[in-house]
């Protein structure tokens, strides 16, 4: 969610429930693949992360794709290492904490 709203402001999209929805839901839907997949299979913290990781930049920008929204290379990218960056930073400061 961090991802979408700090895209909707930057890019000067208004952050109403309908608009910030219509640009989270993608990779929401990605996560919850993810999430179910790395329950599932992936053993650690490392393999379940980088499950996660595809799964919501894959998922999202997919269906981002066949929904019309765009997926232009540049976002891609920059969803790509967003996304990878949170979820390393939040496994690291977990595995810190515990």
């Amino acid at each position: 969610m961090a991802f979408v709203l700090i895209g909707r402001a930057r890019h000067g999209h208004a952050l109403s429930l309908a608009g910030t929805w219509r640009t989270a839901w993608p990779f929401l839907a990605g996560w919850a693949l993810g999430w179910a997949v790395a329950t599932r299979w992936a053993r650690g913290a490392l393999a379940s992360g980088v499950v996660v990781w595809v799964a919501i930049v894959a998922g999202g920008l997919v269906l981002r794709g066949v929904t019309h929204q765009g997926v232009d290379p540049l976002f891609a990218l920059v969803a790509t290492g967003f996304v990878g960056l949170f979820l390393a930073v939040g496994r690291v400061l977990a595995l810190w904490w515990s």
